[in-house]
């Protein structure tokens, strides 16, 4: 469910800046393929999420030489 609030949250904020309402028409694939890959996989956002954080630390160490 938080996937879906930070999707609508991002699009909001687009629409808001740029005052072009094809933004508004951008969540509807975007919210049609998260909707359907949360209803497929309910833990498909905490996957998300950890995949994030370890490719977060993972690439912080990418610049050590031995």
């Amino acid at each position: 469910m938080a996937l879906f609030y930070a999707e609508i949250a991002v699009v909001m904020i687009l629409f808001v800046q740029t005052e072009n309402l094809f933004m508004l028409l951008l969540i509807v694939p975007l919210h049609a393929l998260f909707y359907w890959l949360t209803i497929r996989d309910e833990n498909f956002s905490s996957i998300l999420r950890a995949r994030a954080f370890r490719y977060r630390l993972w690439r912080d160490n990418s610049s050590y030489n031995p």
